[in-house]
């Protein structure tokens, strides 16, 4: 089957001219092929509809269609006054389908596609209107699989008049997505707009802007950075190796992994070495000013981001999911440090000066947009808050730190403390020193070492900062 639903059939014959021919084949043997075109046409996504309404541009430039594709009983709902909150695009939910049952047939191509099913309650619960939770349930099924049962809309989005999105991936087969709208416990099914984008799931492959090499000893002060091996080796002095890399991944978004990727083997046994990967804050090295004496310090490797080294040379895995995801919200620049307390084997790793080729690769896959984040990506505000950003000293910390408190933050602040894994940790009372802007904030006891994320939040911005906090 080919991308738009049609068919190649190929074969041979060995026949004298006739048909179509105009003369005889030439060798004793004819090949030919022949395009069948799709009986219904597919509709290249994203496939964007205002369901029950007209045509639509959207706050960001995104066009709904007038409302088709649709079939059963034929009745729409709108409303001709009335803020849709928790949007900027309040027509596009002011209309809607509803009726007790009806379905969308969407022709699409086969394969993974991401459908955004956008709700708003406009009628139940809004200004002068009886009801409320539990008014209108209805169930929603895909490709003849229920995704949704009972669904309030009122209840998912807190209230009427507020927008709400529902997303799913859904696996078509048969170049027809199929969305039925059936009634549950309450009233009627409603929908007001549906969005049919290419499932958004990628991966993708990044090499090193900058790598190399920093070695103990005698050669602290040495820069490697142009060889064509990087080194991993413990020990103290002369024997002492370690390995920085550097990406820059300036348009990924909802990281569901990511994998260092390198060409290594043990140069001095067949046997496994360990080895890891941690993660480094500081991405000011170069790579041909790094050395051992100035080179960043670095957080200690996961269990997840370990492996063994053998004296096969092929390629060696590490995960470093949780480092990735939180330098993708942050400047989008990830440095990490292969290091080692096996001090008996030398691992050589091909840089990206390697001619033979096989440079360090960071592998990452992208998954789903929430659908919270979706509606969110449609917001406008009416002007962006410029500030410069707040500040932490020390960094490392111990046992406090001291943050100077950005000048685009009015009211009061709020302080949340995390993990890159997410783990929230209970701050000690800040104390405001000298009546200035800057808050002595104690950590935790016995705060295990490693980064963290302090999110700054007040009701004119939010902002998250890096915490690197050692033993």
């Amino acid at each position: 089957m080919t991308a738009d639903g049609g068919f190649l059939i190929a074969g041979t014959s060995r026949s004298n001219a006739g048909g179509n021919k105009t003369e005889n084949s030439k060798g004793g043997r004819d090949y030919w092929i022949v395009k069948f075109a799709p009986e219904n046409p597919q509709t290249p996504i994203p496939i964007r509809i205002n369901a029950g309404g007209p045509e639509f541009t959207t706050a960001t430039k995104k066009l709904f269609i007038a409302d088709k594709y649709y079939s059963g009983i034929d009745r729409v709902s709108s409303v001709a006054t009335g803020d849709i909150s928790n949007t900027s695009n309040d027509i596009l939910y002011q209309s809607a389908r509803c009726s007790p049952s009806f379905s969308y047939n969407i022709p699409v191509p086969n394969g993974e596609v991401s459908v955004y099913l956008h709700f708003a309650e406009t009628y139940f619960g809004a200004p002068d209107k009886k009801g409320g939770k539990g008014s209108r349930q209805f169930h929603v099924n895909m490709e003849g699989s229920r995704k949704l049962t009972n669904f309030d809309i009122f209840a998912k989005a807190g209230g009427a008049m507020l927008a709400t999105a529902e997303t799913f991936t859904v696996n078509v087969t048969d170049g027809m997505l199929n969305i039925d709208f059936l009634t549950g416990a309450a009233d009627l099914p409603r929908i007001s707009a549906i969005e049919v984008l290419p499932s958004p799931q990628r991966t993708l492959t990044f090499m090193p802007e900058a790598d190399a090499t920093v070695r103990g000893g005698i050669y602290k002060d040495q820069n490697f950075g142009s060889d064509q091996l990087l080194g991993v080796k413990g020990g103290n002095g002369n024997l002492n190796r370690k390995t920085y890399l550097r990406f820059r991944m300036p348009a990924v978004a909802n990281v569901k992994s990511a994998t260092l990727r390198i060409f290594a083997n043990n140069h001095e046994s067949v046997s496994g070495a360990p080895i890891g990967t941690g993660g480094v804050l500081n991405d000011e090295w170069t790579e041909n000013g790094i050395t051992f004496s100035n080179a960043p310090s670095h957080l200690n490797p996961a269990l997840e981001s370990r492996t063994s080294v053998r004296g096969e040379l092929k390629y060696y895995d590490m995960d470093v999911t949780d480092f990735v995801r939180s330098q993708v919200a942050g400047d989008k620049v990830v440095s990490l440090a292969i290091v080692t307390a096996y001090n008996n084997n030398l691992i050589n790793i091909h840089s990206k000066e390697n001619t033979s080729g096989f440079a360090p690769q960071l592998i990452i896959t992208t998954g789903v947009p929430s659908a919270a984040a979706r509606i969110a990506m449609e917001k406008v505000s009416p002007e962006a808050v410029v500030a410069p950003a707040s500040a932490i000293y020390p960094n490392p910390a111990k046992d406090h730190i001291m943050l100077e408190v950005s000048s685009g933050h009015k009211s009061e602040v709020d302080l949340e403390l995390t993990n890159i894994t997410g783990l929230q940790f209970q701050l000690q009372r800040p104390e405001i020193e000298n009546k200035s802007s800057r808050l002595k904030i104690g950590l935790p006891g016995q705060l295990p070492a490693g980064m963290y994320l302090l999110k700054v939040q007040s009701t004119e911005f939010s902002e998250v900062l890096k915490v690197l906090v050692t033993e």
